[in-house]
């Protein structure tokens, strides 16, 4: 690698020199609820149905009861009977909607579900940076980023990083996690994405023969992702030192 083809990449992960562009922003807490299979959209739409014909034929079958009891035409017993089977589907309508609720709710990275125990076991910087691990996640993984977009956010992540405390960084390094080595790391990896879209262009331009159809510029990408995966990985593995203090 050319030191001034590495000098050019490595700007390219400075964030002042970055233009600001119109980016995904995504709170550091949430974390997006599950996609929706095609079989458990079925059953909602089934179950929604059912108890929609149900309810009707309860709401015909209730107002004719208190009718002919007020007129005295009925019995106290079929108005009784229908007040308990309004009580059963009303049970059913709210676990239904509980049910769409708990599914397509936001979930809180906070969640006990949602992390390891040994999550709680780390400080509160590495654990806000997990938290901020796990967003970057989705937003690198929206097709419409730019990859300029994607290095003005993992140098954000990294620049979290660099500025944790000494303790926290020193642990850090003792998973093989240090800020300047993961960004080396990229700034090789944008460079030789770069290289590869520069060579395919100068091939088209001279027509020698290329694959016609435009290949997807997602190497770069696929990187910074696995970045992002093994640090998590490596930080939450077992094994840490249960008398670190989480304050």
């Amino acid at each position: 690698m050319a030191a001034g083809e590495l000098s050019e990449a490595a700007q390219r992960l400075e964030v002042a020199d970055l233009p600001v562009l119109p980016r995904p922003v995504l709170e550091p807490e949430p974390w997006r609820p599950p996609r929706l299979s095609p079989g458990f959209a079925l059953g909602w739409v089934l179950t929604l149905g059912v108890l929609g014909t149900l309810s009707a034929i309860w709401l015909v079958g209730m107002i004719a009861t208190t009718l002919f009891l007020v007129l005295g035409k009925g019995g106290l017993l079929p108005v009784l009977a229908f007040g308990v089977t309004g009580l059963l589907l009303g049970r059913g309508w709210v676990g239904m909607v509980q049910s769409i609720v708990g599914r397509l709710r936001r979930r809180d990275l906070a969640d006990p579900a949602a992390l390891p125990a040994a999550f709680w076991a780390l400080s509160s910087g590495v654990q806000r940076l997990v938290r901020h691990t796990r967003s970057l996640q989705i937003v690198l993984r929206d097709p419409g980023l730019s990859l300029d977009e994607l290095d003005r956010e993992m140098f954000e992540w990294l620049s979290t990083m660099a500025e944790l405390s000494p303790e926290d960084r020193r642990f850090l390094q003792t998973r093989g996690l240090v800020a300047s080595q993961l960004r080396e790391e990229l700034v090789h990896s944008r460079w030789s994405e770069d290289r590869v879209e520069r060579q395919r262009m100068q091939m088209l331009t001279q027509r020698q023969p290329v694959a016609l159809r435009p290949l997807p510029r997602v190497g770069h990408r696929r990187r910074a992702l696995a970045v992002l995966e093994r640090f998590e990985r490596d930080v939450l593995q077992a094994g840490r030192d249960p008398f670190r203090g989480s304050a």
